[in-house]
């Protein structure tokens, strides 16, 4: 794995990462700059197979492979060489939040982490998931209290099973997502949260909002991210005053929520914009 590019966005907060695999893919990696902090969005497969649609991988059905241990790692040290990262900043957070569903190639991704975490003690780590079957949490909580600084991600996006399958074909129901969470919420040391990206008449309407909250626990995390237009995609950007709504009705039932802006989506490395391709050499 090398690195073959980088293009930096105008304001020098962010960075797109393109690295070569031996058999000639492209994974692509955001770096962004949180101050004392700098945070990579890491990616763990080449291509996904989940097929979310508000996502770039999901509506080109580009799945080829699992990244390896050792692939993970290059990507990520490759990257701290190339930058200077640790000499820069006071931490670092990989987050598994790039191309690829992490609980499907787990065994990789944890093995990577846990070396990572021994390397330097400055190094942190989240995780995205759409996949969290109660089975598969029960493992994971084990496996991620044993390292130091750690955060989980569900990927929600709906309001109820139908509007999550449209979005998520190979998604886990409301059911499963309720136990994970609540059995994560139980037995974890770190914390945990949902994201729920707005979509513009999708799944932004009071209506929505209201099964929403009928969903969420008080005591459940809520992450609005704003949605970031892709080459081909259906959907739009909710308005601000949508956002202020749910955030407003989120308050009102203390239920803590933060809002989520993409740095980089002047560069497509925002929120569901990074790609894997097949590397075309000339």
């Amino acid at each position: 794995m090398k690195i073959i590019d980088k293009i930096i966005s105008e304001d020098k907060l962010s960075a797109k990462v393109l690295q070569a695999t031996d058999d000639n893919f492209v994974i692509e990696t955001g770096v962004f700059d949180d101050g004392n902090t700098c945070h990579l969005c890491v990616s763990c497969q080449i291509g996904c197979p989940i097929s979310c649609q508000m996502c770039y991988n999901g509506i080109n059905k580009n799945y080829h492979r699992n990244l390896t241990k050792q692939e993970i790692l290059d990507e990520i040290g490759n990257i701290i060489e190339q930058f200077e990262l640790l000499k820069k900043y006071d931490y670092l957070c990989c987050s598994f939040m790039g191309v690829g569903e992490p609980m499907l190639n787990y065994d990789n991704v944890l093995a990577a982490i846990q070396e990572l975490t021994e390397r330097d003690e400055r190094i942190y780590f989240a995780l995205a998931t759409t996949l969290p079957y109660s089975k598969d949490i029960v493992k994971l909580t084990e496996d991620f209290n044993n390292i130091r600084q750690f955060k989980l991600t569900i990927s929600l996006h709906a309001p109820n099973d139908k509007k999550r399958k449209e979005l998520i074909p190979s998604h886990s129901s409301f059911e499963e997502l309720r136990k994970a969470m609540n059995y994560y919420k139980k037995h974890s040391i770190h914390k945990a949260e949902f994201n729920y990206v707005l979509l513009k008449k999708f799944n932004d309407s009071d209506e929505d909002f209201y099964e929403l909250l009928e969903f969420l626990e008080d005591d459940d995390r809520l992450k609005i991210s704003s949605y970031n237009p892709i080459e081909g995609g259906k959907f739009e950007k909710a308005t601000d005053d949508r956002y202020l709504r749910l955030h407003r009705l989120l308050d009102k039932r203390n239920i803590h929520n933060s809002k989520f802006e993409s740095v980089g989506d002047k560069i497509d490395v925002g929120c569901g914009q990074m790609a894997a391709k097949k590397l075309i050499r000339r």
